[in-house]
C-alpha cells in the first residue's frame, strides 16, 4: 500500500537549557513547543514553496503542498507533518527532489531540512516565550 504524504523528519538539539528556563518559569511547555514548531512549519512551507514556484507547469504539485499545520503531542514527541499529499498529486515532488533518468535532481528536501530559518525558528520562538515570562 502506497504511503499517502510524503514525510520530512526534522530533530530539533541545543534547546534543552531553553527549555529547562520554561520550565523553571512556569511556563506550560508543551503549548510553547508547539507554537515553535509550528512556526518552523510556516517557514518550511514558505520554503516549499519557493521552490515549486521555480518548477511550476500546471500546480498541481504546488496545491498537494500541506498547509493545515496540525501539531500533534503524544506526551513524548511533538511532531507536525509538512510536505505534499501524495493522493492529491504530490508524487511529482518526489521526482524534482530525487530526479529522474532525463532531469538533475534538485534536492530541495535536505536544504530545506538544513535551512536555517526553518531550524532557528524553533529556538528563537522558545527564547521568546521566555523573555515573556521573566
Amino acid at each position: 500500500m502506497a504511503r499517502k504524504k510524503t514525510k520530512c523528519t526534522m530533530t530539533f538539539t541545543g534547546v534543552d537549557e531553553i527549555i529547562h528556563d520554561i520550565e523553571r518559569l512556569g511556563g506550560d511547555i508543551p503549548k510553547i513547543v508547539e507554537k515553535a514548531v509550528t512556526k518552523s512549519g510556516e517557514l518550511a512551507i514558505q520554503e516549499y514553496l519557493k521552490v515549486i514556484d521555480q518548477h511550476r507547469y500546471s500546480g498541481l504539485t504546488e496545491d498537494s503542498i500541506e498547509t493545515n499545520l496540525n501539531v500533534k503531542n503524544d506526551g513524548e514527541k511533538i511532531t507536525l507533518q509538512t510536505g505534499f499529499d501524495i493522493s492529491k498529486g504530490g508524487v511529482a515532488s518526489i521526482w524534482l527532489d530525487r530526479g529522474t533518468p532525463v532531469q538533475k535532481p534538485v534536492k530541495f528536501i535536505q536544504k530545506i531540512k538544513r535551512n536555517k530559518a526553518v531550524k532557528g525558528a524553533v529556538e528563537d520562538t522558545l527564547e521568546k516565550e521566555v523573555k515573556k515570562l521573566l
